[in-house]
């Protein structure tokens, strides 16, 4: 995959103020990024971090990812990033030795740099091997969790579809509840399809799968969601939802992506 950080995540909390960096410390600089306001602004920083790691900060210090700064024969800095959950490698009952004219026991705790990395950065653009852990990486519960009444309102004004009021403190419950609810709400308040959720085109995406979600009605204050059915209301709303063509079950992605020629 390859995008902007405004692509992944949008015009304003792509801005140095929007992610808070104390989750996102890394063994290169430890010190700086462990105070600096966003991701992509602490891995555009990255070479000018003078804090070296030591020993004890690797037994104390909960990394969550590793960068490698390389720079190319034009001057162009490309960073490459991998997450990681610790650095412990050994295994309860095993043991690392370094083979030579003696065998060298390797004591925890131990960084070992993989062959391969989630994505990597070049000035704004990215290209993403692995999109799940740089979700991750950006991922701050708390900002989420206070964004989530912004994303709600995003939603609302730009689909041309009536929502009652109980519907929508319903889905900003929902998306209060955890991580994945919030991102969601993210994903749905900058998709760029959402003027074309008209009032006649949700009550039939809705009809369409009645069966999975039969509270979900139409009132002349607007479409009514209860509570219960507010997670599969929001997966049709990103059409995750749909019935199979041949035997009419209703089915329901968890991840999916467009096809496109």
């Amino acid at each position: 995959m390859r995008a902007s950080w405004e692509d992944i995540l949008g015009p304003d909390d792509s801005s140095a103020d929007s992610l808070d960096g104390r989750s996102h410390a890394s063994p290169a600089a430890h010190g700086a990024l462990s105070h600096s306001a966003s991701l992509p602004t602490g891995l555009a920083q990255l070479d000018e971090f003078a804090h070296y790691v030591s020993l004890d900060d690797l037994r104390t210090i909960p990394f969550t990812f590793y960068a490698v700064l390389v720079t190319a024969d034009d001057g162009s800095s490309w960073v490459f990033v991998r997450r990681v959950r610790g650095f412990r490698v050994a295994k309860p009952g095993r043991m690392l030795f370094r083979y030579g004219d003696a065998l060298a026991k390797f004591e925890e705790p131990l960084f070992r740099i993989e062959y391969d990395f989630d994505f990597v950065v070049r000035g704004e653009e990215l290209a993403v091997w692995r999109p799940d852990d740089l979700l991750a990486l950006l991922t701050d519960t708390e900002a989420m969790a206070r964004a989530v009444p912004a994303y709600v309102s995003n939603i609302e004004s730009a689909i041309s579809a009536r929502l009652t009021q109980s519907t929508i403190e319903f889905v900003k419950t929902r998306g209060a509840s955890g991580t994945r609810a919030a991102q969601q709400l993210r994903r749905l308040s900058r998709a760029n399809w959402l003027a074309e959720v008209t009032e006649a085109a949700l009550e039939i995406a809705v009809s369409d799968v009645s069966e999975v979600a039969p509270g979900i009605r139409a009132t002349p204050q607007g479409l009514e969601v209860p509570e219960a059915d507010i997670p599969i209301f929001l997966n049709v709303l990103e059409q995750r939802v749909w019935r199979g063509a041949f035997d009419r079950e209703v089915r329901q992605a968890q991840a999916f992506s467009t096809v496109r020629e």
